[in-house]
Formats: C-alpha cells, sequence, structure tokens
C-alpha cells in the first residue's frame, strides 16, 4: 500500500513547542539557557543555548524563509561578546566557557541559496542550517529538521555514544531492534547530514520514513530538471 504525505504549515507556537522540548535532535549536546533574550537594536534570541563544549548557541527560527535570519544572528553574537560581563553575571551556574566564540544555529523550511553561499564565504566557522519539513499522513504528522550546512567549528566536538546518534531523534521511541544499527558519519562543511525526525502524537514506521524521504528526493529532482 502507498502511504500518502502532505506537506503543511505549522504555527509558530507549535514549532517553538517542539523546539523547545528536542533541543539536541538539533545540534548534540545542546540544551537551552534561556529564551526570548532581548539584545537592544540586535532583536530578540529566541533560544539562547549551551552545546556540549560550553560554548554559547544563539538559535533563530522562523516558519518561514528570511535571509534577514543570517544578518540578525551576526549581530546578536556581536551583542553577546560585547556584553560579555553580563551574560556572565546573568548565567554564572551554567557551564559557559568564555573564552570561546558563540555558535549560531539557524532553523527555517527553507533558505536561499544567498544565504547560503554567504554562510559558506565568511570566515566566521561556526553556523549551523537546519531546515525542516512539517508532514502529515494517515493522520500522523512528523517533523524532519534536515542540517544543510555547518561550518567546521559548528560541528560537535564531543564523541558521542553510539546509542546518541541514531539517524532518528523521536518523543515516542521506535524499538531498538527497527532503529538502523549503524551510526551516521559525521559531515565536513559542504556535507548535509542524515535528516533527523521528531515524531508528534503517533509514529511512523521506519518503512513509512523511507518512503517519505524518497518521495522527497524524488519532488527535489524534479524541481531541479523542470
Amino acid at each position: 500500500m502507498t502511504t500518502v504525505f502532505h506537506r503543511t504549515s505549522i504555527s509558530e507556537e507549535k514549532l517553538k513547542d517542539i523546539i523547545t522540548k528536542n533541543p539536541r535532535s538539533l545540534m548534540d549536546g545542546l540544551t537551552f539557557i534561556d529564551f526570548q533574550l532581548a539584545t537592544d537594536e540586535q532583536g530578540t534570541i529566541d533560544f539562547l543555548g549551551v552545546d556540549g563544549t560550553g560554548r554559547l548557541v544563539v538559535v533563530n527560527f522562523d516558519v518561514d524563509s528570511s535571509d534577514l535570519m543570517f544578518i540578525t544572528a551576526l549581530s546578536q553574537t556581536h551583542w553577546l561578546k560585547k556584553n560579555h560581563g553580563l551574560i556572565k553575571r546573568l548565567f554564572f551556574s551554567e557551564n559557559i566557557d568564555f573564552s570561546l566564540e558563540p555558535r549560531i544555529l539557524l532553523i527555517s523550511s527553507g533558505f536561499s541559496g544567498k544565504l547560503k553561499s554567504a554562510a559558506k564565504q565568511t570566515k566566521l566557522q561556526n553556523i549551523k542550517l537546519v531546515e525542516f519539513k512539517y508532514i502529515t499522513a494517515q493522520g500522523k504528522d512528523a517533523i524532519i529538521f534536515e542540517e544543510v550546512f555547518a561550518g567546521k567549528n559548528a560541528l560537535s566536538a564531543e564523541t558521542l555514544p553510539a546509542e546518541e546518534e541514531k539517524i532518528l531523534v523521536q518523543e515516542k521511541n521506535i524499538p531498538e531492534e527497527e532503529m538502523p544499527q549503524e551510526s551516521p558519519a559525521r559531515p565536513d562543511e559542504e556535507q548535509a547530514r542524515i535528516p533527523r525526525l521528531i515524531l508528534e502524537d503517533v509514529s511512523l514506521c521506519p518503512e513509512e520514513i523511507a518512503e517519505f524521504m524518497e518521495f522527497e528526493k524524488a519532488t527535489e529532482e524534479k524541481k531541479i530538471s523542470a
């Protein structure tokens, strides 16, 4: 039987809730220490996090695509460094290494070629771009996060246990025997990471996940050839 998938829109509030509950599906070792942090004229940081090495992480998201996200995040990291003393006092109890440059994680339904090119050309090697796909299939819904760019310093410096390197990261566990047995290789800055999946309410089986990924690949190929 063929499963019919539908890509659909997601509300900003629901996406925010999913991100809040699943930081490590976006970046290994990521924890959030503050939300909606105001930075004066640089706007609001959606999530302020710390990665597994103690590096601060600016996390911003948008249900739509906006190149302005990139400029805003760069200015916010500058604000964090400029206000080093204030941030240190506010988060003195957190395990933050202030000698490390902050990282940037941007989440969107899609990034333009111009933004991706700018991320690749910048001398700052601490930027990660993650696109999401929100789908429904036969009364089930799921969201897939796919890393489309990561600078060299945006890759985790940790060596994670094999069980944390699963392809699928989800709220409802798939039985261990159904999980992929091999850990995905870590990407370099030009290689996209294997998509990670977070399931809402009802689980899609591994076969349905694979079928959706094939569907998406065929769709993208048609767009390129058109």
